[in-house]
């Protein structure tokens, strides 16, 4: 991957904070850098093993039904909101790292 690609994808993450992004917003920074779908999911990957990525899960109805896609967040950001940080969204439960996004 293009070091262009990875500063636009880690700057992306950091930007959005504990709110977290999906695929899909990883996917149009491919589109403005021309990196392909299997490039995005090994930065993914390889984000979220090193621990710099945290998966926020997929947002959940009331009756338990998951709708929308997969969110990811910069795990600084997660840990920041656990210890009492700002920059939470509303309603969203943060003590586990797999809480869904709301």
């Amino acid at each position: 991957m293009e070091a262009r690609t990875q500063r636009r994808l880690e700057g992306l993450a950091q930007e959005r904070g504990a709110r977290g992004f999906t695929f899909d917003d990883l996917a149009a920074v491919a589109v403005d850098t021309g990196a392909s779908a299997d490039e995005l999911a090994r930065w993914l990957a390889g984000a979220h093993e090193s621990g710099y990525l945290a998966v926020l899960g997929s947002e959940t109805l009331s009756d338990g039904t998951v709708i929308g896609p997969q969110r990811y967040c910069l795990a600084s950001a997660l840990d920041r909101e656990r210890q009492g940080g700002s920059g939470h969204s509303a309603g969203r439960r943060s003590a586990d790292c797999n809480a869904p996004a709301r």
